[in-house]
């Protein structure tokens, strides 16, 4: 029995070497080889290991299979226990929000509230999916022209009618002979979590009583920005708006640098997808893979609490790893997209928002990437719009701007104050 557990391993391993090949080469094309390198090494590891085993006497087998197993039942055990206690915190936060608000806390993930909305209410919504590379192109937006939902974070459940290329706006904005404002950035540009009007540039509109695009979308690094600009800007455009999220847009950047294809659009000033061309295929792509998504039960065997936990101590990691070589790998595409915007007679606009860590954690408002960050952008001649010296170091409770206080996008009056505090610095150049 013990000898054809060890066989077991042996094809386990194989099978498990062979399906990330394929998924490295076959679906992703190669383009994201690297970001599969450590399942290689897993797989590859797991064979070698696995086929020692077969020349270990029973006794010692035995012996390994026994820790191992307990191993195992050890992280399933701590699975289970993250996921109830995730439910128990949530079931908290919904009994204080509905004493204070009387309304309803929404408890449903995006997959529930979307099945549920077709099942019951015959209304149809896609799930917001970051741009990914797929078969051979990186989609920048999502699905185009779909209602979609997007997250919650402050007891109710943010959504979206996307436009034609799959972005947060009203559609008929592109077709505007004039567009004020164009912006790019992550998932704060992108609208996280809140509904229209309260977005940033639904709240830039509102001021200004002008147009404004917003191309921004969650997940995104300072090099698929760039590669936005390079998509998506189109002629009438008199401002762009730059936001760099402090907290994770170089560790997005380093990510971004793992791809081929990507990369090309830093060294190749003539290379483009054409993704205005592809719509219909991107959709195609993206909804392929949102029809791959995972239910609980899946979730659970593939140890999603314990995996998410892991990133967030590695991500925590690297935000203090940052290395000089990423500082010059974001001036250089800074430089480029100033480059674009010069081209297109677009003013330049900057904007850093800092972390929320800036408003617990004393040690994280003394490292020096504001200044570099600040100090590159600057040496460029690039219109710099400070939100953390200038606006959330100097009130009284930069807290009360995110939902429960704690660690997440903007809630509506965070959005409106941002926004607000940038719509004048850009007045007052």
């Amino acid at each position: 029995m013990i000898r054809k557990i060890s066989y077991f391993f042996v094809i386990f391993s194989l099978l498990l070497f062979t399906y990330t090949s394929y998924r490295s080469e076959i679906i992703w094309e190669g383009n994201l080889r690297e970001y599969y390198l450590n399942y290689f090494i897993f797989s590859f590891t797991l064979i070698i290991i696995s086929i020692t085993f077969l020349f270990f006497k029973t006794n010692i087998l035995k012996m390994i299979f026994i820790y191992l197993g307990s191993f195992l039942f050890s992280l399933y055990l701590f699975e289970g226990y993250s996921y109830f206690i995730d439910k128990s915190k949530l079931s908290e936060i919904a009994k204080i929000y509905e004493i204070k608000t009387g309304k309803i806390y929404e408890t449903r993930s995006a997959s529930e509230f979307i099945e549920y909305e077709k099942k019951f209410n015959n209304k149809n919504f896609v799930q917001n999916i970051s741009p990914l590379n797929y078969k051979n192109i990186y989609s920048l937006g999502g699905i185009s022209n779909e209602n979609t939902v997007l997250c919650n974070e402050d007891g109710y459940m943010a959504k979206y009618k996307s436009d034609r290329y799959g972005f947060n706006n009203l559609d008929k904005i592109w077709d505007k002979d004039k567009i004020k404002y164009f912006l790019v950035g992550d998932s704060f540009v992108h609208g996280h979590c809140v509904n229209r009007p309260n977005d940033i540039a639904s709240v830039l509109m509102k001021l200004s009583k002008e147009t404004a695009l917003n191309l921004g979308y969650g997940g995104n690094g300072p090099l698929i920005e760039y590669a936005t600009l390079r998509e998506y800007l189109i002629p009438n455009v008199e401002n762009i708006l730059w936001f760099f999220y402090d907290d994770n847009d170089l560790i997005n950047l380093k990510k971004e640098f793992s791809n081929e294809l990507l990369k090309n659009y830093l060294f190749d000033e003539n290379f483009t997808q054409s993704l205005t061309t592809k719509q219909i295929q991107i959709d195609l792509n993206l909804k392929t893979i949102i029809n791959k998504k995972e239910n609980n039960f899946k979730k659970f065997i593939k140890l999603f609490e314990t995996r998410q936990l892991i990133k967030k101590i590695i991500l925590s990691n690297n935000k203090s790893n940052i290395k000089l070589n990423d500082f010059e790998n974001f001036k250089n595409i800074l430089i480029k997209s100033k480059k674009i915007a010069n081209y297109n007679n677009s003013n330049f606009y900057f904007v850093y928002l800092p972390s929320f860590s800036e408003f617990y954690d004393e040690r994280y408002r003394h490292q020096y990437k504001y200044e570099n960050i600040k100090r590159i952008v600057q040496s460029l001649n690039i219109n710099f719009i400070d939100t953390k010296n200038q606006f959330f170091n100097k009130i009284e409770d930069p807290k009360s701007l995110y939902p429960n206080r704690t660690e997440n996008h903007f809630n509506i009056l965070g959005y409106r104050k941002v926004t607000k505090f940038v719509f004048d610095e850009i007045n007052k150049k």
